[in-house]
């Protein structure tokens, strides 16, 4: 799912056709308002996606090391968190962080950690798996963070809820199917 799909869909809800046909069509000459939604909509778009991968969603990275005490900055992205250092066989090991260091028993290996995303362009494909949520879910996260900024707030909330309906869709609680008691 690229960013642009995204747009369009949000475009669509929002009938905004002038958006959807220079996205699409490659309208040429768009109107600079047209550019300047498209500008906040891909800015929308990256703000409910940080917001998932912070919380809901955290984005996985593996990536080697080559020294028992590595900096937590020089990883490819931003870290939230260190979930684990791995040896060359893929195993856990013991590790803590101090400071802006990880340090473990190992000279070689591997840390998994979750990141914030970099800001995305408009055609670059999100980190998401397909499994981790559906195009309409997110549009519809982005459709109440444009309705907002639109200062159409009743139609943000029901955005919102429907934003909020898929996550909880697609994020059910372990324990959700909980069998009812039979009483004698």
């Amino acid at each position: 799912m690229k960013i642009k799909d995204i747009i369009i869909a949000v475009a669509s809800y929002m009938n905004k056709k002038d958006i959807i046909d220079y996205l699409q069509n490659g309208a040429e000459n768009p109107a600079p308002q047209t550019l300047t939604q498209i500008d906040n909509l891909v800015r929308l778009s990256n703000l409910v996606i940080n917001e998932l991968a912070a919380g809901l969603i955290p984005m996985q990275k593996t990536e080697s090391i080559h020294t028992n005490k590595f900096k937590i900055s020089s990883l490819t992205f931003s870290a939230i968190e260190v979930l684990n250092v791995l040896n060359n066989q893929k195993e856990p090991i013991p590790f803590k962080i101090e400071g802006e260091y990880i340090l473990s028993n190992t000279l070689d290996g591997f840390v998994v950690y979750t990141y914030a995303p970099k800001p995305y362009d408009i055609n670059e494909d999100i980190n998401f798996k397909p499994t981790d949520i559906t195009l309409a879910t997110l549009s519809y996260g982005v459709s109440a963070e444009y309705c907002i900024t639109e200062w159409r707030f009743e139609e943000a909330v029901m955005w919102r809820e429907r934003y909020v309906s898929g996550l909880k869709s697609l994020y059910k609680p372990k324990n959700g199917n909980i069998k009812g008691r039979s009483w004698s």
